[in-house]
C-alpha cells in the first residue's frame, strides 16, 4: 500500500511539474494528462492514494490552466470571446454538475472533477495549443506512442510475457477478475476503455507519412483490441484503419497494395486462436443487447422523475440498484445523475464542437475529427463517461483534436511558439555572424 501511495504521489508530481512548459509549449500538460490517463486506472487511486480525491492527469490539466490563464490572459479572454457558446455550455456543464453532485452526493464531489469538470479544461488546453501548428503532431505523436505501448502491454499479458500492470488494484475493484478472466485491460480500469484508445489513435495513423509504419501500427492496435473482446471497438478500429488505408495520398497502387497487405494481416488476425471468443459473441452477445434495452425501458419510464435536475455524479448507479444491471451508457446514465437538460447540453457540446468553419480558420489534426466520432460512438456503448475511468479525459482530448480555431503566424499573446520560439532565439546568432563576416 505504501509503494502504491508513494508511486501515484510521484505520478502526481509528474502531473503538476508538466504545467510548467504550459507557457512556450501548451500541449505539454494536456498530452501528459493523456499519457497519465492511459498508464494510472482510478482503480489504483483506492484507500485514499489519490491527491484531493484527483486522478494525477487532474494535476497536469489544472496546472496547465492555471499557467496559461497567469500568462495568456489576453489570449485565452479572446478565444473564449471567440466561441462564446462553447465556452458558457462547458462553463455551465461544470457548474451545475459540481452543484448538483456536492447536494445530491457529498462524497462524490472529487468524481465529477475527474469526470466532468478536468475532461472540459483539457479540452480548452488542447484547443488553445492548436495554436500552434507544430502542437498537433506532438499530440499525434503522444497518443499513438501510448497506444504502441497498450497494445504491447495487452499482447504481452495474453502470452504470459508481462504481468497485468495494477493486478491487486483491479481484482480489488471488479468482482469478475481473476486469473481465468482473459480480456485485456493494458493498464486501464477496463477492456472497453483499452479499447477506446485504439478506437481513438487509429484514426490518428492519417497522419503517419511512412506507410510501413503506419500498416503495422494498425495491425498492432487491431490485434490488441481483438484481446479486448469489445465488438463494437473492434468495428471502430477496423473502419478506421480501411479509412486509413483508403486516403491515403499515395499512388493508387501503392494504396492498392497496402489495402492488400493489409486484408492479407486482417485475415491472419481473424482466423487465428485470439478471435475465436470475439466471434462467438458476435453470435450470441451474453445478454448485452438485452440490459442496454433494460436500461433504455428503464429511463424512458422515469425520465419525467430527472427532466431538470439529477441527484449527482453516481446516482444512476443507486437509483438502479434493484435492476440487474447498470443503464449501460452514459445517454441514459446521465439523466439520473444530472438531469435530461444537462446530458443533452454535454452531448450536445461534444457534437457541435465537430463543426467546422467555413472560412478556412479551423486548425484540423490529420484524422482528429474520424477519431472524435469514432471516439464519441465508443463511448455511447457502455458505462464509460458515468463511471470512475479515463474515458472522459480521452473523449474531451480528442474532441479538441478534432479542430481549433487558428491564430495567424502561431502568435500567443507575444509568446513565440514551437519553431518560431527556436527561430527568434537564433536571429541574433544570425546577425552578429553576418557583422562578423
Amino acid at each position: 500500500m505504501i509503494r502504491g501511495n508513494l508511486l501515484i504521489a510521484t505520478l502526481t508530481g509528474v502531473g503538476l511539474l508538466s504545467a510548467l512548459p504550459a507557457k512556450r509549449h501548451p500541449w505539454v500538460p494536456a498530452a501528459t494528462a493523456f499519457v497519465l490517463w492511459a498508464a494510472v486506472p482510478f482503480s489504483a487511486l483506492a484507500g485514499g492514494s489519490a491527491v484531493a480525491g484527483l486522478h494525477p492527469a487532474a494535476f497536469a490539466v489544472i496546472g496547465g490552466a492555471v499557467v496559461l490563464m497567469i500568462t495568456r490572459t489576453r489570449v485565452i479572454t479572446r478565444e473564449l470571446a471567440a466561441a462564446p457558446l462553447v465556452a458558457t455550455a462547458c462553463i455551465l456543464l461544470a457548474v451545475v454538475t459540481t452543484v448538483m453532485t456536492a447536494v445530491g452526493q457529498q462524497n462524490a464531489v472529487g468524481n465529477v472533477a475527474n469526470m466532468v469538470v478536468v475532461p472540459l479544461v483539457a479540452f480548452g488546453l488542447v484547443r488553445h495549443a492548436l495554436r500552434d501548428p507544430e502542437a498537433g503532431g506532438r499530440f499525434r505523436s503522444a497518443i499513438l506512442i501510448i497506444a504502441a505501448f497498450e497494445a504491447v502491454i495487452a499482447i504481452g499479458v495474453r502470452l504470459g510475457l508481462v504481468a497485468q500492470p495494477w493486478q491487486t488494484s483491479l481484482a480489488a475493484r471488479h468482482a469478475f477478475y481473476d486469473d481465468t478472466f482473459t480480456r485485456a485491460f493494458g493498464t486501464t480500469d477496463h477492456p472497453l476503455v483499452l479499447v477506446l484508445i485504439f478506437v481513438l489513435a487509429t484514426p490518428l495513423l492519417l497522419g503517419v507519412p511512412n506507410v510501413p509504419l503506419r500498416m503495422a501500427l494498425g495491425a498492432l492496435g487491431l490485434t490488441a483490441a481483438l484481446l479486448t473482446e469489445s465488438r463494437s471497438g473492434i468495428v471502430l478500429v477496423s473502419i478506421a484503419l480501411a479509412a486509413v488505408v483508403l486516403r491515403t495520398s499515395a499512388s493508387i497502387w501503392v494504396r492498392l497494395l497496402t489495402a492488400l497487405i493489409g486484408a492479407g494481416m486482417t485475415a491472419a488476425i481473424v482466423v487465428s486462436p485470439w478471435a475465436a471468443t470475439v466471434l462467438a459473441k458476435f453470435a450470441d452477445d451474453g445478454g448485452s443487447a438485452g440490459a442496454r434495452s433494460l436500461g433504455l425501458e428503464w429511463t424512458l419510464a422515469n425520465l419525467d422523475r430527472f427532466l431538470i435536475s439529477g441527484a449527482g455524479a453516481g446516482a444512476s448507479f443507486e437509483v438502479t440498484s434493484s435492476l440487474p444491471t447498470s443503464l449501460e451508457s452514459p445517454l441514459f446514465m446521465f439523466i439520473p445523475d444530472f438531469g435530461l437538460l444537462i446530458t443533452v447540453l454535454y452531448f450536445g457540446v461534444a457534437g457541435a464542437v465537430l463543426r467546422r468553419r467555413q472560412d478556412g480558420s479551423t486548425r484540423v489534426v490529420p484524422g482528429g475529427v474520424l477519431a472524435a466520432v469514432a471516439t464519441l460512438m465508443h463511448v455511447v456503448t457502455f458505462s464509460s463517461l458515468a463511471a470512475y475511468n479515463s474515458s472522459a479525459g480521452m473523449l474531451w482530448i480528442t474532441l479538441g483534436l478534432a479542430g481549433a480555431i487558428a491564430a495567424p503566424g502561431g502568435d500567443m499573446d507575444g509568446v513565440p511558439t514551437g519553431r518560431e520560439a527556436h527561430g527568434r532565439a537564433e536571429a541574433p546568432l544570425r546577425a552578429r555572424a553576418a557583422v562578423a563576416a
